[in-house]
């Protein structure tokens, strides 16, 4: 048996996370199109803003089509695709990364400035 201390409460929240600019926002007891997130049918979650055209308003109970999608639509592109992308591309692995970054570069602030310059 689980044993929970501290602050429980029975409202229902969840997190989500834009995957085209990344904001983040948390909503309680309401629906993604009320925070100002939606969903396309290929299950990417992404702010209202970004939709490429309106089809419909987009509600609780609507997916956005594919064809108003930005990722379905190759517009634009969630950083974990990107990942996965290059990563099957390339054939580099974490592993193959952490070492070129070790052999690179003496520290993390050396690294940082790196990925920081033009």
């Amino acid at each position: 048996m689980k044993i929970r201390t501290g602050f429980v409460s029975n409202s229902s929240s969840s997190s989500y996370v834009c995957e085209i600019c990344n904001t983040a926002t948390e909503a309680y007891d309401c629906n993604i199109y009320e925070i100002g997130f939606c969903e396309c049918e290929n299950g990417h979650m992404f702010c209202i803003d970004h939709i490429l055209f309106r089809t419909n308003e987009p509600n609780e109970d609507r997916l956005i089509p594919s064809i108003a999608c930005p990722i379905c639509q190759f517009k634009k592109m969630p950083d974990h695709l990107f990942i996965t992308y290059i990563k099957k591309r390339t054939g580099i692995s974490k592993e193959d990364v952490l070492k070129d970054m070790k052999e690179r570069f003496k520290d993390w602030k050396e690294l940082i400035e790196y990925l920081n310059s033009k």
